[in-house]
């Protein structure tokens, strides 16, 4: 996991100050998801070039100052970016799970669900701007990636039928986050439907008898 950011001063004062701790800190997470957004907007407006953080400033409507406060460099925002959508993906899991209990597996049946969504465009926007600044910003995203696939090794689906759904789904991550064109959109959308029976037992790969 990404090293996170030590408290700002702050969040520092609200954890050492009783009954005001809650307000402050509230206003203190406002404010830094406010910058975040307004990073991942103009990754995906305008490209991981275009990331500097007076465009962020801007686009966040703050004084740099403010921002600072916050985020003392681009490093910190990036790992942050990365950091949050990481943990946001591992800590919403079980939640992820819950509509396919009684599947044969149901992580899997979920990691089909979870495609696309908002959370994967903020991922996408994080990786985009990572790549463009430093490569291995992404270790976090890495460590990620070996739990997925080390899941789909132990999934009661099998490893085979795990590792079609889990690449499959990654290409369309992929292509997505590139700006690739693929499939139109009913077309993905069967696909996706196509993923989900595989994942969830309700379709089998069957070997063709050439005798």
């Amino acid at each position: 996991m990404a090293t996170r950011m030590k408290s700002s001063p702050e969040e520092s004062h609200s954890a050492d100050n009783g009954a005001e701790a809650p307000s402050i800190s509230k206003k203190a997470q406002q404010t830094r998801e406010r910058i975040l957004q307004a990073a991942r907007d103009v990754v995906m407006e305008g490209g991981a070039g275009h990331l500097t953080l007076d465009a962020v400033v801007a686009r966040a409507g703050m004084s740099k100052g403010a921002f600072l406060h916050h985020f003392k460099t681009k490093r910190d925002l990036l790992l942050t970016m990365i950091d949050d959508q990481v943990s946001a993906f591992d800590g919403g899991q079980e939640e992820r799970e819950l509509p396919f209990v009684g599947d044969p597996d149901p992580w899997l049946s979920s990691q089909v669900s979870a495609m696309p969504d908002g959370g994967m465009q903020k991922m996408s926007a994080a990786l985009l701007a990572a790549v463009a600044e430093d490569p291995t910003l992404l270790e976090p995203v890495r460590g990620w990636y070996r739990r997925q696939y080390e899941n789909a090794s132990k999934s009661p689906r099998g490893t085979d039928i795990a590792g079609i759904v889990l690449f499959a789904l990654d290409g369309v991550f992929l292509a997505e986050m590139m700006g690739f064109p693929t499939f139109a959109a009913e077309d993905l959308s069967r696909l996706m439907h196509t993923l989900q029976a595989l994942a969830r037992g309700e379709l089998e790969l069957t070997p063709i008898d050439k005798r």
